[in-house]
């Protein structure tokens, strides 16, 4: 027996519809006009700690309020256009996490974000001294991520171990752990850490889970 086609774009699951269009709509949008969405990697830290260091970094005009959302995303609600540009313009850190944000959008759902990037510290062990200046990591670093920023534990040779750079991956593509280097003598390879990675998801492609989880 044939079991019959359901057409899914025009299918629609029967449930109660309520009209919000002219119930003060305008207000309802507006009081959120100056408000911003960031995200951060949780891992292994809390989310008033977070507010504690970034309230401390900005140093706003207005009272700022922040409010959890899931999946390390955050609403930043701000009282003028002044504190929200302040916020956008600088770049922050939390326990060596960037902070990211975005202008706050209405309908906004962190479960239909594809959240599949994030930014790591990636060691380079054993290379040598002459490649430790932001530029050159930069450039190395860009065949796995784009780069944030060089540790300056790096930048003033204190530990002469490994190189670290900041960089912001997509654990959904594929992530080499050596990389060729070639130079005016030839070449050589260079092995590729990634540390502190958060739970992802290779199934779903976000971060936030594992697949047996």
């Amino acid at each position: 027996m044939e079991v019959p086609a359901v057409d899914l774009v025009t299918h629609v699951e029967e449930c109660p519809s309520i009209d919000l269009i002219d119930n003060n709509s305008e207000d309802r949008y507006d009081v959120w006009k100056f408000s911003l969405i960031g995200r951060l990697d949780f891992f292994r830290i809390k989310f008033v700690d977070v507010v504690i260091s970034l309230k401390n970094q900005w140093k706003l005009t207005c009272s700022c309020k922040m409010i959890p959302l899931g999946k390390g995303f955050f609403t930043i609600k701000l009282e003028n256009m002044e504190d929200k540009n302040s916020i956008k313009a600088g770049k922050w850190e939390v326990a060596d996490r960037v902070l990211r944000v975005r202008n706050w959008m209405p309908n906004f759902r962190p479960e239909n974000q594809s959240t599949s990037s994030t930014m790591v510290w990636v060691h380079y062990p054993g290379l040598s001294f002459e490649y430790w200046d932001e530029k050159t990591l930069f450039t190395i670093s860009r065949a796995i991520g784009t780069p944030v920023k060089v540790d300056e534990v790096t930048l003033n040779y204190e530990n002469g171990l490994y190189a670290r750079v900041l960089v912001d991956i997509d654990l959904a593509q594929k992530i080499p752990n050596k990389l060729w280097i070639k130079n005016k003598y030839g070449g050589f390879m260079q092995n590729v850490l990634l540390t502190k990675l958060p739970k992802f998801c290779p199934n779903c492609k976000i971060i936030g889970h594992t697949q047996p989880e």
